[in-house]
């Protein structure tokens, strides 16, 4: 592998002489069996599985960004929570349903209440009307149903309401909560 910074060849070496652990390489690959502890930071590229039982301390880190002005969300950002914080708020659109694999997901929440206009998240092309979930808005539920635009309304949204949309390649589907009445509401169908 390029980049093997998780133990050095030695440690690997003296743990599958004495029968720790056993490993086997491949021009690209490397796998092991037996206990394998990682200390310090670990970088992993390209497609990766694990098995059987796995245990993380310390956390997983969830990326995260801030959001004060118009974006288009990039494959890239899949996984990521956009918290929503301009006064003047702003439209984000998703990439082309078209191009994104099945579990690609982000996360919308508001940190800065809308007020003067909407914060509105709108599907990548807007034919592609296929934007479905639930939102709890209020206590009372408000479906999408072949929508293409999500909005935190202006007087309505409030700090901490959010929307989660994920796609399993063919839809999007979106959940999220919702303080006041209107707070979120979908459109374009």
């Amino acid at each position: 592998m390029k980049k093997l910074r998780f133990l050095s060849i030695a440690a690997l070496l003296l743990l599958f002489v004495i029968g720790i652990v056993s490993a086997t390489t491949t021009k690209d690959r490397m796998s092991f069996e037996g206990p394998v502890a990682i200390s310090g930071a670990l970088t992993v590229s390209g497609v990766t599985t694990i098995s059987g039982g796995t245990t993380v301390t310390g956390g997983i880190k969830i990326t995260s960004e801030i959001l004060a002005a118009t974006k288009t969300i990039a494959l890239t950002d899949s996984g990521k929570t956009f918290y929503l914080a301009h006064a003047t708020e702003f439209a984000t659109t998703l990439p082309a349903l078209s191009t994104v694999p099945a579990g690609f997901m982000v996360r919308f929440v508001v940190s800065a209440a809308p007020s003067g206009a909407n914060y509105t998240i709108v599907t990548g092309n807007s034919a592609e009307k296929l934007l479905y979930g639930i939102a709890v808005v209020n206590g009372a539920s408000v479906a999408a149903a072949a929508d293409t635009t999500v909005t935190f309304t202006a007087a309505a949204a409030v700090k901490g309401d959010y929307v989660q949309i994920e796609s399993d390649g063919v839809s999007w589907y979106v959940s999220g909560i919702a303080s006041a009445a209107t707070g979120i509401t979908f459109t374009g169908a």
